[in-house]
């Protein structure tokens, strides 16, 4: 609902504030952990997420450029298949 609004009302600035919203619940999360005894572990993996998230947004927005392909299309292709592969390697680790 909060991004609706936003579309409306100041739809020029919709991805900064698209940005700071996630900046921002990237922080409350870190907040929330600090309480949390076993926040470290917690936030261990938190960052192995958002490590992932960059490596394949990046990825993908290099193929995108390279191959002349659709960015939005590409990245989440390049997201999909980290995601497939890490599970793999952690899959086969464990075992």
């Amino acid at each position: 609902m909060l991004l609706t609004w936003t579309e409306r009302h100041v739809g020029e600035q919709q991805e900064a504030l698209i940005g700071v919203l996630f900046i921002l619940a990237a922080c409350a999360g870190v907040l929330l952990l600090a309480g949390n005894p076993h926040g470290g572990e917690h936030l261990r993996e938190l960052l192995a997420g958002y490590w992932l998230g960059a490596i394949g947004y990046l990825t993908g927005l290099a193929l995108s450029a390279l191959l002349d392909l659709p960015s939005g299309a590409v990245i989440v292709w390049t997201l999909a298949l980290v995601a497939l592969a890490t599970s793999m390697l952690l899959h086969r680790r464990a075992a």
